[in-house]
């Protein structure tokens, strides 16, 4: 899957910790990345067709959906998915650190939010 719609927008930038020098969000150390920075929602407007149904199979695929119980196989699986994408079930996500973009439900994003919280209050 490309990224490069999203290699378009501008780039986040964070100083590097050991001379000043403003780096990249996607050449920063993980480990030194705040999260909230790092982790982004894509509207699904912003992607092409093919490439937010390739995202959607992948999410199909990773959440063990079962495709032959829907006549359509993926194809319908896709479509039922692309409707919860418009009514905003689902989120599109990339993440600035790995480069990865991902479908995620809003209960796994809300979970994934109380968990970067959680983290940051440990943290201090």
């Amino acid at each position: 899957m490309s990224t490069d719609t999203l290699n378009d927008a501008p780039q986040a930038a964070s100083r590097h910790p050991d001379d000043g020098q403003e780096l990249p969000m996607s050449q920063m150390p993980l480990d030194q990345m705040d999260p909230r920075d790092r982790f982004i929602e894509v509207p699904q407007t912003m992607l092409p067709a093919d490439t937010r149904r390739a995202l959607l199979e992948a999410f199909v695929t990773r959440q063990g959906y079962d495709t032959t119980d829907v006549g359509e196989g993926m194809a319908g699986w896709v479509a039922e998915l692309e409707g919860q994408l418009s009514r905003g079930k689902l989120l599109i996500v990339h993440d600035i650190g790995t480069e990865s973009t991902e479908v995620m439900t809003l209960e796994q994003w809300q979970s994934f939010g109380r968990q970067l919280a959680d983290d940051e209050e440990e943290g201090d």
